[in-house]
C-alpha cells in the first residue's frame, strides 16, 4: 500500500506579507501639477490688469494645454509609482481567485493567477506555498518542490510546506531527505498526526523498526487512524522478526 498517496491539506490563514510602498513618483507627479496650477493662476492674474483683455478665450486654452500636459505626466509618473495597498490589494485578489479555481481542481487556470501574484509580489511565501500545490496537481512534481522550497526560504516556520517536502521526498525515495523535512515539521507542530504518521512509513522502509512504531504510536495518540494501523502492522512485524 502506497502511504504516499495523500497531500496534507493546507492552511487557512490569510496572507500577511508586508508590502513595499514607493512615494517618489507620486510626490513629484502632484508637484508638477501644482507647478503648472500656481503658473496658469498668475498668468491669468497678470492678463486681467489689461483692461482690453478678455480672459474666456485663454483660459480655455490654457485649461486645454494643462489637461494635455496632465495627460502626458500621468501616463510616465504612474510608471513609478506604487500606491499604498494597491498590490497588496492586487495579490490578495489573484491569490484568492487562485485559491478558489484551485479548489475547484481548474489547476491551469489557478496557476495563472498565482504566477500573476507572484510576479507582483516574489516574496510572499503562501502563494509560493499554493503554487506548488498547484504544481503538484498538474504532476509537474520538481517545479513544485522548488516552490516550497522557495516558502520555506521566505518562512523558515511554515510546517505546512516542510509536510508537503517530506511527502514528495517520500514519493521519489529520498527517505532521509523525507525524514528530515517531517522533522522539522514535527518540530514546529508537535501534534501534526500526519507526518509522525509519513515518518513512521520512511523509519519502517530504513529497518528502523522501533522508530517506526514509535512514531506510528504518536500518531494513533493523536487521533490518526491510518496511525494505528501501522502501528499493528510493525507490531507484528516486530514479533515475526523475534
Amino acid at each position: 500500500m502506497d502511504r504516499y498517496n495523500s497531500v496534507p491539506s493546507g492552511p487557512t490563514s490569510k496572507s500577511k506579507d508586508e508590502h513595499s510602498k514607493d512615494y517618489p513618483a507620486l510626490c513629484v507627479f502632484v508637484g508638477l501639477v501644482i507647478a503648472l496650477l500656481v503658473t496658469g493662476y498668475f498668468a491669468v492674474k497678470s492678463a486681467d490688469t489689461d483692461m482690453a483683455f478678455s480672459p474666456g478665450a485663454h483660459v480655455q486654452e490654457w485649461a486645454r494645454s494643462i489637461e494635455e500636459k496632465v495627460k502626458g505626466l500621468v501616463g510616465e509618473s504612474s510608471r513609478g509609482i506604487k500606491l499604498p495597498g494597491r498590490e497588496s490589494a492586487d495579490v490578495k485578489a489573484h491569490f484568492l481567485k487562485g485559491r478558489r479555481l484551485h479548489n475547484q481542481r481548474s489547476y491551469q487556470e489557478a496557476l495563472a493567477e498565482f504566477n500573476k501574484a507572484i510576479e507582483i509580489d516574489p516574496q510572499s511565501a503562501e502563494v509560493h506555498y499554493w503554487r506548488g500545490r498547484t504544481l503538484v496537481n498538474l504532476g509537474r512534481l520538481d517545479q513544485g518542490e522548488d516552490d516550497f522550497k522557495t516558502a520555506v526560504k521566505l518562512k523558515p516556520d511554515y510546517s505546512d510546506a516542510y509536510d508537503i517536502l517530506g511527502w514528495l521526498a517520500a514519493k521519489q525515495g529520498r527517505a532521509e531527505e523525507g525524514i528530515a523535512y517531517l522533522t522539522k515539521s514535527i518540530a514546529l507542530k508537535p501534534d501534526n498526526a500526519w507526518a509522525f504518521y509519513n515518518r513512521s512509513s520512511l523509519l519502517f522502509a530504513k529497518g528502523d523498526l522501533a522508530g517506526a512504531m514509535k512514531d506510528a504510536e504518536k500518531a494513533c495518540s493523536l487521533g490518526y487512524q491510518d496511525g494505528c494501523k501501522a502501528y499493528e502492522t510493525y507490531k507484528h512485524s516486530s514479533k515475526e522478526g523475534g
